[in-house]
C-alpha cells in the first residue's frame, strides 16, 4: 500500500518505522513550503515532496492519503483528498467539531471512498484482548470506566497545545483517547454529560468529564496538558475488572476476577501504529468504505460529545436547573 502524507510534523517521524512494519510505502509528502517538503523527503525517506497539498494530490501515485496536519486543517485537507478521489485516513480528532466531521463523512459517502479516523489505540492487540474479555462476559456487566491521559507542558501561547485557533486544548489533543475508550465500552450515546475545565488562555489545560448512561453506567474521562496523570484505564464490571496501563499505547492488560488474575502481554515491534495500517490495508483490499472497528458513525458520536464537553456542559447544566 502506497501512501501520500499531508503534514510533516512529529507524528510522521513516529509513523515511519510502523509504515515499514505494515508494508506501507511512503511515496509523497507535502508541506506549506518546498523547503520543508524537501527536508521531510531527506529526513523521513519519502520519494517525493511537494509545496502544498494540491500539487501532491495532482501528481498522485499512491493508494491512500494520510492527513497528519494540525487539527484545524484536518477537515479541509481530507476534503481535498476525497475530492481528488483518494481514500483518507485522518489523524485524531478527525475534525474540531461535529459540523466538520459530518461534512467529511458525507463527502466520503457521496464519492464512495474510504474514510477513517486514525484512533490507533483501537487496533492494538492488548486493547483487542481487553475488549474480547468484555464481550466474553469475563467481568460481567460493565458499570464504570475510568481513563486518563495527561502530561505537563510549559505554557507557550504560540504552541498549538495552547492556541484555540490551532485546535489546542487538553481534550482535543489527548483527552479524546480517554473519551474514545469510555464510549467504545459503554456506548456511543451517553444520556448525560458533565464536565469541569481548568482554562489555560483560550484552551482547556485540564478537563474532567463524566458520561452517564440510561442503565446507570458511568464513564469518567480526564485529559490534561498541565498535569501529569497515571495514563491508566480501568474497566469495572459486576464480576471483575480490566486494568490497562498506558491504555492509549497499550502493551498489556490485566483481568482481575474472584478466580485470580490473567495478564495479557503483547509488546509492539514499533510504536504500535503498524496494527492500524494493517487494518487500513485490509479494508481497502476488501473495498470497504468505513472501518468495522473504527466506523465513521462512532467518530460523529464522539465529535458531538466533544462539542458538548467543551462548549455545551455549562449551558446544559443551566437549562436543567432552570427549565
Amino acid at each position: 500500500m502506497r501512501v501520500g502524507v499531508i503534514g510533516t510534523g512529529a507524528i510522521v517521524r513516529r509513523m515511519m518505522p510502523c509504515f515499514a512494519l505494515a508494508g506501507v510505502v511512503p511515496v509523497a509528502i507535502t508541506s506549506h513550503s518546498q523547503e520543508r517538503a524537501d527536508w521531510a523527503v531527506r529526513e523521513y525517506g519519502f520519494e517525493r515532496g511537494y509545496a502544498g497539498r494540491d500539487a501532491m494530490l495532482a501528481a498522485g501515485g499512491f493508494d491512500v492519503v494520510y492527513v497528519a496536519s494540525i487539527h484545524p486543517e484536518h477537515c479541509w485537507d481530507a476534503l481535498a483528498a476525497l475530492d481528488a478521489g483518494y481514500p483518507v485516513v485522518c489523524e485524531k480528532p478527525m475534525a474540531v467539531n461535529t459540523i466538520q466531521a459530518q461534512l467529511m463523512v458525507d463527502t466520503a459517502h457521496d464519492k464512495g471512498l474510504f474514510l477513517m479516523e486514525a484512533m490507533w489505540s483501537r487496533f492494538l492487540p492488548a486493547m483487542d484482548k481487553a475488549l474480547a474479555w468484555i464481550t466474553e462476559g469475563r467481568i460481567g456487566d460493565v458499570r464504570m470506566v475510568t481513563a486518563d491521559f495527561g502530561f505537563r507542558a510549559e505554557v507557550d501561547p504560540d504552541n498549538r497545545l495552547f492556541h484555540m485557533l490551532k485546535g489546542g486544548g487538553a481534550m482535543l489533543d489527548v483527552g479524546v483517547y480517554a473519551l474514545w475508550l469510555c464510549m467504545q465500552v459503554l456506548g456511543p450515546h451517553p444520556a448525560h454529560i458533565q464536565a469541569m475545565h481548568d482554562a489555560v488562555g483560550s484552551t482547556d489545560g485540564q478537563t474532567a468529564a463524566m458520561l452517564g448512561y440510561d442503565d446507570g453506567a458511568i464513564g469518567i474521562c480526564v485529559g490534561a496538558t498541565r498535569t501529569q496523570t497515571p495514563h491508566q484505564a480501568v474497566i469495572m464490571g459486576t464480576r471483575g475488572r480490566i486494568t490497562i496501563p498506558c491504555f492509549w499505547s497499550a502493551q498489556s492488560a490485566t483481568l482481575t476476577t474472584d478466580e485470580g488474575e490473567e495478564i495479557f502481554d503483547h509488546p509492539s515491534q514499533g510504536e504500535g501504529y503498524e496494527y492500524q495500517w494493517k487494518h487500513v490495508a485490509d479494508c481497502l483490499t476488501q473495498g470497504l468504505k468505513t472501518s468495522p472497528l473504527m466506523p465513521v458513525e462512532a467518530t460523529i458520536a464522539r465529535a458531538m460529545t466533544l462539542d458538548n464537553l467543551l462548549f455545551g456542559s455549562q449551558k446544559l447544566h443551566q437549562e436543567e436547573a432552570n427549565p
